[in-house]
């Protein structure tokens, strides 16, 4: 009697696994290609240009953040360095 408990809670664990490695990723989400960054973005989904990065200046980004003044804090992978970027306003160019 004392056996069939984890008995029983082992087969459970094979059955739950062999269903999930038998269920198909949903196929039913397709991505569009945002011209403007090149971004894939699902339907439905905005992307905003804000700053287009001069590799040679500072370049390849890896982490972004913003600071409390709302200032764009990007980190290169290189030895570009760390940068703080005053975003303009909508409409406005740096």
């Amino acid at each position: 009697m004392k056996h069939i408990l984890p008995t029983f809670l082992t087969y459970i664990a094979l059955i739950t696994l062999a269903l999930s490695l038998c269920a198909k990723p949903s196929t039913s989400h397709s991505l569009i290609i945002d011209d403007s960054t090149g971004l894939s973005v699902p339907p439905g989904f905005e992307v905003d240009l804000v700053y287009k990065v001069d590799k040679k200046k500072y370049g390849s980004w890896i982490s972004m953040t913003f600071d409390k003044q709302g200032r764009l804090v990007v980190s290169d992978q290189y030895k570009a360095g760390t940068f703080l970027i005053d975003l303009p306003y909508v409409g406005q160019t740096l």
